[in-house]
């Protein structure tokens, strides 16, 4: 793990705390083609809001990367061996509020895998 990706990270860096409200989508993330993640929110660009000064160094085994922000920092992860195991970096639950449509499938897609 990076504890502070602004200190320990020599990149040039996006606002990762962003100050605009929660639902606000502040900055791109670009998503892996034929991943789990890319075939829930049938994109693989798209926006997202940031609230972190932690992320991820250096991936588990048996997990892969399957979204970057444009500056490099790790967004979102997902499980090699588990059919819906992944992580985002961003805050889904706060964009639902005004309807983004990603973060919508991926609750769905959530749902859909613990109903199913």
């Amino acid at each position: 793990m990076y504890q502070d990706i602004y200190t320990q990270n020599d990149k040039e860096l996006f606002q990762h705390s962003q100050r605009a409200p929660r639902w606000y989508a502040s900055h791109y993330v670009k998503v892996e083609a034929g991943s789990l993640l890319a075939n829930v929110v049938g994109h693989t660009e798209f926006k997202v809001n940031s609230f972190h000064h932690q992320t991820v160094r250096e991936m588990a085994p048996g997990f892969t990367i399957t979204a970057r922000a444009n500056d490099g920092v790790i967004e979102a992860f997902e499980s090699k061996q588990h059919p819906f195991v992944m992580g985002v970096q961003w805050h889904p639950e706060c964009m639902t509020v005004k309807g983004d449509v990603p973060s919508i499938k991926l609750f769905n897609a959530f749902v859909a895998a613990c109903s199913g």
